[in-house]
């Protein structure tokens, strides 16, 4: 009924596969929120490993989240400035530098900081994008699986910071610090970030 009401024929929207493309978006896409949320639980350990304040803990999701909010006007004319790829490349390449920054022992605010504002241009982008990719008819159906794959992802992203996190800690004392170089545990999220 709600097809036909907005003027698309029944049974037209489930005879269209998605392009190629598209898929490979989806997946880049939930990499980087995974990583993203690691990331945030694993500069959380990284404060608790550098025995910081309380009050910074929460200061790391506001720090993110604060990019969205002050950059929203400026972002999206800036995604649509540059080809969509190259803006999702510089976002996940700040992305990178903050978890570089955060593994050679610079404030976790700082760089979760560094994270959130990439991840402030990533997103206008990566919309952009999928309205290049596809037909009109199609993008409702592909932001439910954008949604769907962005849900999962951040559940799996905060999973996996955890266990990372837990990983690097023995008996409630983390054992992180002074090391020349970070564990190998924490290169995942390395990768994740560079999709």
């Amino acid at each position: 009924m709600y097809m036909h009401a907005v003027g698309i024929p029944p049974g037209e929207h489930a005879n269209k596969s998605l392009p190629r493309a598209f898929f490979l978006l989806l997946g880049v896409q939930s990499l980087s929120t995974l990583a993203d949320n690691a990331f945030l639980i694993l500069a959380i350990a990284r404060v608790l490993e550098q025995d910081g304040a309380a009050w910074l803990i929460p200061l790391l999701k506001i720090s993110f989240t604060l990019f969205y909010v002050v950059l929203a006007p400026f972002v999206g004319p800036l995604a649509d400035a540059f080809p969509k790829g190259r803006v999702m490349l510089l976002a996940n390449a700040l992305k990178v530098a903050a978890l570089l920054l955060l593994l050679a022992g610079f404030s976790p605010v700082l760089a979760i900081g560094l994270a959130g504002f990439g991840s402030a241009i990533y997103a206008p982008a990566k919309y952009g994008l999928i309205t290049e990719l596809l037909p009109a008819r199609a993008l409702v159906r592909a932001n439910g699986y954008f949604e769907s794959a962005t849900v999962c992802a951040v559940i799996l992203g905060t999973v996996l910071g955890g266990c990372w996190s837990a990983a690097s800690c023995r008996s409630g004392t983390c054992h992180l610090r002074n090391r020349a170089r970070p564990p190998l545990r924490w290169w995942p999220v390395c990768w994740c970030c560079c999709a």
